[in-house]
Protein backbone atom coordinates (compact mmCIF):
# COMPACT_ATOMS: atom_id res chain seq x y z
CA UNK A 1 0.00 0.00 0.00
CA UNK A 2 1.25 3.89 -0.61
CA UNK A 3 2.55 5.40 2.44
CA UNK A 4 -0.22 7.91 1.74
CA UNK A 5 -2.66 4.90 2.57
CA UNK A 6 -0.39 3.93 5.63
CA UNK A 7 -0.73 7.25 7.39
CA UNK A 8 -4.38 7.11 6.93
CA UNK A 9 -4.86 4.25 8.58
CA UNK A 10 -2.28 4.66 11.63
CA UNK A 11 -3.54 8.04 12.55
CA UNK A 12 -3.95 7.77 16.71
CA UNK A 13 -7.43 8.68 16.66
CA UNK A 14 -8.16 5.76 14.48
CA UNK A 15 -9.19 2.56 15.81
CA UNK A 16 -7.15 -0.68 14.43
CA UNK A 17 -3.87 2.40 13.92
CA UNK A 18 -1.67 -0.04 16.39
CA UNK A 19 -2.92 -2.97 14.39
CA UNK A 20 -1.32 -1.60 11.24
CA UNK A 21 2.11 -0.50 12.77
CA UNK A 22 2.36 -4.07 14.09
CA UNK A 23 1.74 -5.36 10.60
CA UNK A 24 4.31 -3.25 8.91
CA UNK A 25 6.77 -3.90 11.95
CA UNK A 26 6.00 -7.68 11.37
CA UNK A 27 6.39 -7.23 7.74
CA UNK A 28 2.75 -8.81 7.13
CA UNK A 29 2.17 -4.95 4.77
CA UNK A 30 4.25 -3.44 2.48
CA UNK A 31 4.36 0.58 2.09
CA UNK A 32 5.56 2.22 -1.33
CA UNK A 33 7.17 5.59 0.13
CA UNK A 34 7.73 7.17 -3.32
CA UNK A 35 4.56 6.66 -5.41
CA UNK A 36 3.86 9.84 -7.05
CA UNK A 37 7.13 10.75 -7.48
CA UNK A 38 8.34 7.23 -9.41
CA UNK A 39 8.77 7.47 -13.23
CA UNK A 40 5.30 7.74 -14.63
CA UNK A 41 5.86 8.67 -18.62
CA UNK A 42 5.15 5.36 -19.65
CA UNK A 43 2.22 5.21 -18.43
CA UNK A 44 -1.40 6.68 -20.07
CA UNK A 45 -2.37 7.83 -16.56
CA UNK A 46 -6.26 9.62 -16.98
CA UNK A 47 -6.27 12.83 -14.73
CA UNK A 48 -6.62 12.14 -11.16
CA UNK A 49 -8.51 14.90 -9.39
CA UNK A 50 -10.62 15.51 -6.37
CA UNK A 51 -9.49 12.73 -4.56
CA UNK A 52 -7.66 12.15 -1.56
CA UNK A 53 -3.65 11.21 -1.36
CA UNK A 54 -4.66 8.12 -0.53
CA UNK A 55 -6.92 7.21 -3.02
CA UNK A 56 -4.53 8.89 -5.70
CA UNK A 57 -1.58 6.48 -4.60
CA UNK A 58 -3.28 3.25 -4.58
CA UNK A 59 -4.88 4.28 -8.02
CA UNK A 60 -0.77 5.38 -9.47
CA UNK A 61 0.45 2.23 -8.25
CA UNK A 62 -2.03 0.11 -10.37
CA UNK A 63 -1.36 2.04 -12.82
CA UNK A 64 2.54 1.15 -12.43
CA UNK A 65 1.26 -2.20 -12.64
CA UNK A 66 1.84 -2.64 -8.85
CA UNK A 67 -0.95 -5.24 -7.86
CA UNK A 68 -3.84 -6.19 -10.28
CA UNK A 69 -7.13 -4.24 -8.14
CA UNK A 70 -7.66 -2.04 -5.57
CA UNK A 71 -9.43 -2.20 -2.40
CA UNK A 72 -11.00 0.88 -1.36
CA UNK A 73 -13.24 2.49 0.41
CA UNK A 74 -14.27 5.64 -1.22
CA UNK A 75 -17.04 6.87 -3.42
CA UNK A 76 -14.90 9.56 -5.71
CA UNK A 77 -12.63 6.49 -5.62
CA UNK A 78 -14.94 4.12 -6.91
CA UNK A 79 -16.40 6.47 -9.06
CA UNK A 80 -12.39 7.03 -10.19
CA UNK A 81 -12.37 3.24 -10.57
CA UNK A 82 -15.51 2.17 -12.43
CA UNK A 83 -15.21 5.52 -14.92
CA UNK A 84 -11.78 4.15 -15.82
CA UNK A 85 -12.43 0.27 -16.28
CA UNK A 86 -9.76 -0.49 -12.36
CA UNK A 87 -11.40 -3.65 -10.83
CA UNK A 88 -11.62 -2.23 -7.21
CA UNK A 89 -13.89 -3.50 -4.49
CA UNK A 90 -14.33 -2.47 -1.01
CA UNK A 91 -13.23 -3.72 1.80
CA UNK A 92 -16.03 -4.96 3.60
CA UNK A 93 -17.28 -6.65 0.81
CA UNK A 94 -14.27 -8.85 0.99
CA UNK A 95 -15.61 -11.39 3.67
CA UNK A 96 -18.63 -11.90 1.62
CA UNK A 97 -16.52 -12.74 -1.47
CA UNK A 98 -14.28 -15.02 0.51
CA UNK A 99 -18.15 -17.08 2.13
CA UNK A 100 -19.07 -16.76 -2.23
CA UNK A 101 -16.13 -18.80 -2.99
CA UNK A 102 -16.07 -21.04 -0.32
CA UNK A 103 -12.53 -19.76 0.94
CA UNK A 104 -14.29 -19.32 4.36
CA UNK A 105 -17.82 -20.38 6.13
CA UNK A 106 -20.57 -17.48 7.36
CA UNK A 107 -19.80 -17.20 10.76
CA UNK A 108 -16.37 -16.56 9.85
CA UNK A 109 -17.93 -14.04 7.01
CA UNK A 110 -19.46 -12.75 10.08
CA UNK A 111 -16.65 -12.12 12.40
CA UNK A 112 -14.67 -10.36 9.89
CA UNK A 113 -17.05 -8.40 8.88
CA UNK A 114 -17.90 -7.30 12.43
CA UNK A 115 -14.13 -6.76 12.77
CA UNK A 116 -13.44 -4.42 9.42
CA UNK A 117 -16.51 -2.42 10.77
CA UNK A 118 -14.77 -2.03 14.02
CA UNK A 119 -11.56 -0.79 12.63
CA UNK A 120 -13.24 1.34 9.48
CA UNK A 121 -14.93 4.85 9.32
CA UNK A 122 -18.33 3.21 7.42
CA UNK A 123 -21.54 4.75 7.42
CA UNK A 124 -24.79 3.03 8.85
CA UNK A 125 -25.42 2.80 4.93
CA UNK A 126 -22.62 1.34 3.82
CA UNK A 127 -22.75 -1.52 7.04
CA UNK A 128 -26.26 -2.05 5.53
CA UNK A 129 -25.62 -2.26 1.62
CA UNK A 130 -22.40 -4.58 2.29
CA UNK A 131 -24.58 -7.06 4.47
CA UNK A 132 -27.80 -6.61 2.64
CA UNK A 133 -26.55 -6.28 -1.35
CA UNK A 134 -27.18 -9.25 -3.34
CA UNK A 135 -24.77 -12.13 -4.46
CA UNK A 136 -25.13 -11.02 -8.30
CA UNK A 137 -24.58 -7.54 -7.34
CA UNK A 138 -21.03 -8.95 -5.72
CA UNK A 139 -20.67 -11.56 -8.42
CA UNK A 140 -19.00 -8.28 -10.57
CA UNK A 141 -15.97 -8.20 -8.06
CA UNK A 142 -15.29 -11.87 -8.45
Amino acid sequence: MPESVFVELTHEIHAGSNEFKRYRKEGNIHIITDVSTADSSQFNIPLIIGLGAGERDTILLYYKRIGDMIMLDDRKGAAYCRKNNIPYINALLVPRILEMTGRIISGEKDRLMKRIIEFGRYSQKIIEYAYCCSNEKIARFL
